[in-house]
């Protein structure tokens, strides 16, 4: 049984959502130059960027039991909290160790937020409307990513003798997050869903028990080959713009990161949640996989700041269709008791695909300013190849979505 006024609930939910994710991604623009700042050559940029999935990659799980066995709400309440002391150490950060400990800190308590609010839409929507909630969710996600660098680009353009106060856009983001933990506190209720059998299963079990689904298992699989092609291309889009357009600065990255994220969002808003009630999230997952190569196909040609931003387009509309999507079929093949652990483990593995993908964008890019864009393609070209393949192997029994 769903719980009463969700509606009300997934709203709560994607305010705290959205302004979590505006804090988060008040640093984004800022990173590569604090990093460059403190010392860091480009690898150990893909370093800061990578160590902070390979927290959530290590938590995520973790986060996604608990939240099983001991709610939903604690859970988000705990991860707002420690992000907020995460923001503190990044605004204070006076060396490398820091800005990595930083990192690391917002890594794990964030990972709590994602992975229980992804399950928590689980419990409180029915599975007609679970991915026009997840499109709500990723809608969220997208308005905070486009204001936060806006916030951070800002902040960022603050001097003193010449050299830039990162500890004011870090206390910023630090604020909005203690902001956020109240709110979610006197208003985000506990979602009412059975945990009997949850309870009784460890995290190991649990995760052995979503594993035996093949279904599944491809679908948590591409959500990791998304997030490993997306972070790829971001990690290395930071040092690209830089590299490729050296009048650029914070507020120039900040603005394109904005602008995405508003895209993102309106995208979602206004033709995936009307769209995802009438068509299969497949054909979703499959369309955006092939803009997402299209975008990375062309980018490199692009030779001014606005051709970039003409360029991101399909890339904005593909990333606007996959996450939901994904996230739909994921939470589709899992069982109620069983939500937390799932998404724990679905955010686990795309955390260490957001490892890889930073070390591998650092490096690329040292390489060649267009690799990165390459294996991007690459991979998205395969989500939509294996998306099809997918159509063929057997629904473990629910009601099977097909592409046509």
């Amino acid at each position: 049984m769903k719980q009463k006024n969700s509606s009300i609930t997934i709203w709560l939910l994607v305010l705290s959502i959205f302004i979590d994710t505006m804090g988060f991604s008040i640093v984004i623009p800022l990173l590569p130059y604090f990093a460059e700042n403190l010392g860091a050559s480009e690898i150990q940029y893909g370093a800061v960027i990578a160590v902070f999935s390979f927290a959530q990659f290590v938590a995520a799980p973790i986060w996604g039991t608990i939240s099983d066995k001991k709610g939903r709400r604690p859970t988000i309440l705990i991860g707002i909290g420690g992000t907020s002391f995460g923001f503190f150490v990044f605004a204070y950060s006076t060396t490398l160790n820091l800005l990595f400990l930083s990192r690391i800190l917002t890594g794990i308590f964030t990972a709590s937020t994602l992975t229980t609010a992804n399950a928590y839409i689980a419990d409180i929507s029915t599975e007609k409307l679970r991915a026009r909630s997840y499109g709500l969710l990723s809608a969220a996600f997208g308005i905070g990513f486009a204001i936060g660098p806006v916030i951070g680009g800002s902040l960022a353009q603050i001097h003193v003798n010449g050299k830039p106060l990162y500890f004011v856009p870090g206390l910023f983001a630090m604020g909005v997050s203690i902001i956020n933990m109240l709110g979610a506190f006197f208003y985000l209720p506990e979602p009412v869903v059975k945990r009997i059998q949850s309870n009784q299963i460890g995290t190991i079990d649990s995760l052995k028990i979503i594993l035996s689904n093949r279904k599944s298992l491809l679908y948590i699989s591409l959500f990791a080959l998304n997030n490993l092609s997306f972070s790829n291309f971001i990690s290395a889009f930071a040092l690209y713009i830089p590299k490729r357009f050296p009048e650029s600065n914070e507020q120039v990255l900040g603005m394109i990161y904005s602008i995405f994220g508003l895209g993102l969002a309106l995208t979602q808003m206004l033709v995936y949640r009307p769209l995802a009630k009438k068509f299969p999230s497949d054909l979703f997952i499959f369309t955006g996989a092939s803009l997402a190569f299209l975008a990375f196909a062309l980018l490199p040609s692009a030779n001014s700041i606005l051709f970039v931003l003409i360029f991101l387009s399909p890339l904005i509309i593909a990333i606007a269709f996959l996450n939901p999507s994904l996230l739909n079929k994921i939470s589709l093949e899992l069982n109620d008791e069983l939500q937390g652990s799932g998404m724990g483990l679905n955010q686990g593995i795309s955390s260490l695909m957001r490892i890889l993908g930073p070390l591998m964008g650092g490096f690329l890019i040292s390489l060649s300013l267009n690799l990165p864009f390459v294996l991007s393609a690459i991979l998205s070209a395969s989500i939509a190849m294996i998306v099809l393949l997918i159509q063929k192997l057997p629904n473990s029994g629910k009601k099977k979505e097909t592409l046509l």
